[in-house]
């Protein structure tokens, strides 16, 4: 059934609201995708704290327009944009996942990060890099290690202190 006027300026502005709020999108195709597919990918989705939206592209564009958007995005059909609104890269990395595991076709059409449009390729770039909790992890870990050392360092010399004393009280007993 077709949508209202209505129901299409509710959509149109819920998309504004998200493309305003957004750190990461990434626009995709669906079509070819079994809908026990996108149930799943919806999921994961809203696991993650990413918005998925299907949509149609006219209304999509007319949403880019009143947000104030002037990207160029290469779509056609309907389209899904994933939106990240925390971690930019979470919805690349999604989708790489996604592809990985369930050797579904799904088509990556392009994205935004921080206000800018890459194309599909980036996208997929994107997918691959670490996200920010494994960064920040490392950098835990890089800093951590040293110290660590340190710590076993100064611990085996009072050992070897210790070890030392008792062999000199043995010795004299």
């Amino acid at each position: 059934m077709a949508k209202t006027r209505a129901q299409k300026e509710k959509i149109v502005a819920e998309l504004v609201e998200h493309l305003k709020k957004m750190q990461g999108m990434v626009l995709t195709s669906f079509a070819g995708l079994t809908a026990k597919a996108e149930g799943a990918l919806r999921r994961t989705c809203e696991q993650q704290a990413v918005k998925y939206v299907g949509v149609k592209q006219t209304l999509f564009r007319k949403a880019l327009e009143a947000a104030g958007i002037k990207a160029e995005l290469p779509f056609s059909g309907n389209v899904s944009a994933l939106f990240a609104f925390e971690d930019a890269i979470t919805p690349a990395k999604i989708l790489k996942d996604f592809m990985k595991k369930e050797k579904e076709k799904i088509k990556v059409l392009g994205g935004m990060l921080e206000g800018r449009v890459i194309s599909d390729v980036q996208v997929v770039e994107l997918g691959k890099l670490p996200s920010k909790l494994e960064l920040l992890a490392r950098l835990v870990g890089t800093i951590r290690a040293p110290l660590s050392g340190l710590v076993g360092v100064l611990s085996g010399n009072t050992c070897k202190l210790v070890f030392v004393l008792s062999k000199i009280q043995s010795a004299k007993s």
